[in-house]
């Protein structure tokens, strides 16, 4: 029971990944606190509860300077215990909190430091020697490490599809333990100048001093020659830790240029110690460390890393974490990054594994795909300049100057100042996937403009989701039902009177209004998956704009149509459901459909349940129609489609209202992308059948507006 009403309760768990459009969010359970008169703090105001460094005695300052070796201070300090009680009592509790981290008032609220991050800001120094700041956003990343590694959990409830390929959980899914480790470690997409670094190396620090006995620990950054700045930073904060906190190591050395061996002088007692060892790989390839059984490794920026491809080679490199397969898993890996210039190599790899990391994403054994669970805090929480005295962070103000500084440079659009924007997003990114902002313009979707837009969703409700039902069985109406989980998202609701308008001749049925809409899907195949992820079925519709009489306004910007009528993304038991929705949600508004031509999937669907008269043709150039509909996007296609969905975004997707497609587009990188991006490709599969059936003449041209006029080109 609290015994103050001026303090709060400590928090029961902590949000990651929230408020993010890219990510899902994931609660992380907090400890019990101890009663609140032991926890450091207790009585003082609120206002005064804040982390004050400990001042070591002066008497064990003296020690530290007085004696080289370790054993030497130890024995000092023994020699002397019955005149220093109360040093050997502030001794034993920074040590407790050293090996098992402490409580401490902070602003009214029972707060758990970490063990490393007590560390950090009780004694260490950064490698620039600064006195680290007590920041909640530090605390955290400590928080979700620890979690990370003593991690034992699965969902409770696991779906499968037809092929008994695991299918993604939820938010708010039950956990079960399972008795073993299934987290190897965490990926981590930063800012620069948040400390992430510095961090690591404290943790790694904590845990070679406290734990193991001849575990083998290391470091590596994208290049042999950065591997090696890396340890010149980690020895620099290594030389930091209290002379009470080091166990005895190899020599009297504190300036190792390759290795620190963790055991006795053999001149003084012996050879007996932790036996631990730390050294930096000589190469940022996965073989400088191949081979060897790894209790920690700190990975750092690996989005730099142009020496291999990262995403393909980690599954040689996390074999030093885990054996069998993953299924045992001994060791932890902490690979930070700020993504850089994403076509300078290293970035789409990263990328990669962002993707495979989703913590919602599980194999069979309860790992996610890469082994790694993904941690992403936004520039702004915890940026420099806006902590508070008590460490937490004044994220508020500091999202409106960024945003502000952001909009300062959009605002004075010149092209000196647009690649100032697109750096300022890449270097202090607020959303995740602004890690990967391109430098240039002139490749793939416009960025900026996705930016915009995504940003402004952010700020409104969820959009609603429907299923598209038959009302009595195939072949009768289609009607939309609101569902939280529908897969059809933010769809336009059509009058009934306008709605399941069809006609039946030789066999098939035929939309009354074959001009109203493009509808184009991209279903999977069995064997498919995205950069080792499984990928998913979509469907989208576009509402053509058919005459002049419509949105009248000059500017095509201020035009209604075309428009997006839905999307549609999801991965479902069997292809033949989703190849359903797609028919149902044809014939609910009208208009041809238009499906990707290797797939068969969905045209035998169509064909199955006589629905022949939706499917859309391409025509050749002496205007003969093909022999099978729909399109493709293999080959050179994919930068015919492409052409055709930039142009679409460029000028309409200032009003664009779906998110999941928005996201897709900004995280496209180059043409080759469009076969693992299923949204994208429906999307310009659309827009590309749409400019092929205005080339077909069966448009009266005076009274309607071309595919060329659609987009602009007049």
């Amino acid at each position: 029971m609290y015994k103050d009403s001026r303090y709060r309760p400590a928090d029961k768990f902590i949000t990651i990944n929230e408020n993010d459009p890219f990510i899902q969010k994931i609660d992380i359970p907090m400890p019990e606190p101890p009663d609140l008169d032991l926890i450091e703090g207790y009585g003082l105001d609120p206002y005064d509860q804040i982390f004050v460094r400990p001042k070591i005695p002066e008497a064990l300052v003296k020690i530290g300077q007085d004696y080289r070796s370790i054993d030497e201070k130890w024995l000092a300090l023994e020699n002397q215990r019955h005149n220093l009680k109360k040093e050997i009592e502030w001794l034993k509790r920074v040590i407790y909190y050293h090996v098992n981290g402490g409580w401490f008032f902070i602003n009214g609220k029972p707060t758990y430091f970490p063990p490393a991050f007590y560390d950090s800001v009780a004694f260490l120094r950064t490698h620039t020697g600064l006195i680290p700041q007590v920041r909640e956003r530090s605390r955290r990343l400590h928080l979700v490490m620890n979690w990370a590694e003593d991690y034992h959990y699965d969902f409770k409830e696991k779906n499968y599809d037809a092929q008994g390929q695991r299918l993604p959980n939820k938010y708010g899914d039950e956990l079960v333990d399972v008795g073993e480790r299934t987290m190897i470690g965490v990926i981590y997409g930063k800012g620069r100048r948040l400390s992430a670094t510095f961090n690591a190396i404290a943790r790694q620090l904590n845990k070679i001093h406290n734990f193991g006995i001849e575990d083998y620990y290391g470091m590596q950054a994208e290049t042999g020659v950065k591997s090696k700045k890396l340890w010149q930073k980690w020895t620099t904060v290594w030389r930091t830790v209290p002379w009470f906190f080091m166990p005895y190591f190899d020599g009297s050395d504190y300036s190792p240029e390759t290795t620190i061996r963790y055991r006795r002088s053999q001149e003084f007692m012996g050879s007996f110690g932790l036996g631990n060892r730390v050294d930096w790989a000589n190469s940022g390839s996965s073989s400088a460390y191949d081979g060897e059984e790894m209790k920690d490794q700190i990975i750092d920026e690996a989005a730099k890393r142009r020496e291999e491809d990262w995403h393909m080679a980690w599954d040689t490199a996390k074999k030093t974490f885990a054996h069998s397969e993953g299924k045992v898993i001994n060791g932890f890996a902490f690979a930070c990054s700020t993504a850089g210039e994403f076509e300078k190599g290293g970035g789409k790899a990263f990328l990669n594994m962002i993707k495979d990391s989703n913590y919602y994403e599980r194999t069979e054994s309860g790992r996610t795909i890469s082994g790694l669970v993904n941690y992403w805090e936004s520039s702004a929480y915890g940026a420099p300049g806006f902590i508070d005295r008590f460490g937490e962070s004044m994220h508020e103000e500091a999202k409106k100057h960024y945003f502000g500084e952001l909009n300062h440079f959009l605002q004075q659009n010149t092209e000196e100042s647009l690649k100032k924007y697109r750096e300022a997003k890449r270097t202090t990114p607020l959303f995740l996937m602004d890690c990967f902002m391109r430098a240039e313009s002139n490749i793939g979707f416009d960025q900026i403009i996705c930016d915009k837009r995504i940003a402004e969703l952010q700020f409104k409700k969820p959009p609603l989701r429907y299923n598209a039902e038959w009302s009595h069985g195939i072949g009768s109406d289609v009607v939309l039902v609101e569902n939280p989980n529908g897969r059809f998202i933010n769809p336009l609701i059509l009058p009934a009177e306008k709605a399941n308008r069809k006609y039946f001749s030789n066999g098939d049925w035929f939309p009354q209004d074959p001009l109203f809409a493009m509808h184009c899907s991209d279903p999977w195949n069995y064997n498919e998956t995205e950069g080792r992820r499984k990928s998913k079925g979509a469907i989208v519709g576009i509402k053509r704009r058919i005459t002049y009489h419509e949105d009248p306004d000059e500017d095509i910007k201020n035009w209604k149509v075309p428009d997006i009528l839905y999307t549609y993304s999801n991965r479902l038991a069997t292809v033949d459901e989703m190849a359903m929705d797609a028919i149902k949600i044809t014939q609910y508004y009208g208009g041809l459909h238009s499906p990707e031509i290797n797939n068969p999937h969905v045209v035998n669907a169509f064909r199955k349940h006589r629905y022949s008269g939706y499917l859309f043709f391409f025509r050749n150039d002496d205007m003969t129609f093909r022999s099978t509909p729909g399109y493709s996007k293999t080959g050179n296609t994919g930068n015919i489609l492409l052409t055709h969905g930039t142009r679409f975004m460029k000028l309409h997707g200032h009003r664009m209202n779906y998110l999941e497609l928005l996201i897709q587009c900004k995280e496209l990188q180059s043409a080759e992308d469009i076969t693992d991006m299923d949204l994208i490709a429906a999307f310009c599969g659309a827009c590309m059948s749409i400019e092929n059936d205005y080339a077909r003449g069966e448009i009266d041209r005076t009274a309607t507006v071309t595919y060329r006029e659609l987009f602009g080109q007049r």
